[in-house]
């Protein structure tokens, strides 16, 4: 930070453009961190027994009650399955806050879980303007995004889709321009921890 400032000048921009890179490296750092952590588990953490009504839940929970209000949780069935929690949570959130800066003026989204063919399928859908078929075939690149200056540097789709590949799961999307988007995560269905 310091030698950014000192080679460009100390202004307010470099400055806010200096935090907004430290802020991603260490967001990254940690959820690295997670994924590479104890026992050899692929997420860092120790597969739990959970169910998929619980991990919604607790999605929306996380989020400020302003945006909390604006998620609507669909559950088919309450089904218990095996995930390491706190990655779980992570790449839904990161996906639901994705879809909430897509859905303006309030709209609400989705997040829904169901399970079918031995996989458990997380679906987040906003009802913004969608994308075009460029922009959705970048969509998990790293370092590729639509956001203005400041606003992030493209990582959290990268990781999510990093997440799902490491659980030998998959991160897709749908979209259309102005038809909104769907995510939908799907990961293994797993009843004893051993896949």
């Amino acid at each position: 930070y310091r030698l950014v400032g000192n080679e460009m000048g100390d202004t307010a921009s470099v400055a806010d453009d200096a935090r907004l890179i430290r802020s991603e490296v260490e967001r990254c750092s940690e959820i690295l961190r997670q994924m590479s952590g104890r026992g050899g588990e692929p997420t860092g953490e120790f597969p739990t027994r959970i169910g998929l009504r619980k991990i919604c839940t607790q999605v929306k929970d996380g989020l400020a009650s302003g945006k909390a209000n604006l998620i609507d949780v669909r559950v088919a069935e309450d089904a218990i399955t095996v995930l390491p929690p706190n990655a779980t949570r992570q790449a839904l959130q990161a996906l639901v806050k994705n879809a909430l800066e897509a859905s303006t003026n309030g709209k609400h989204i989705s997040l829904a879980a169901q399970c079918a063919e031995g996989r458990v399928a997380f679906t987040v859908q906003d009802s913004g303007s969608g994308m075009a078929a460029e922009t959705l075939r970048r969509i998990s690149e790293p370092f590729f995004t639509t956001k203005g200056t400041g606003r992030g540097l493209g990582l959290g789709t990268f990781l999510v889709r990093l997440f799902a590949e490491r659980l030998n799961g998959s991160l897709t999307f749908e979209s259309e321009a102005g038809a909104g988007t769907t995510a939908l995560l799907e990961l293994p269905l797993r009843h004893d921890g051993k896949g």
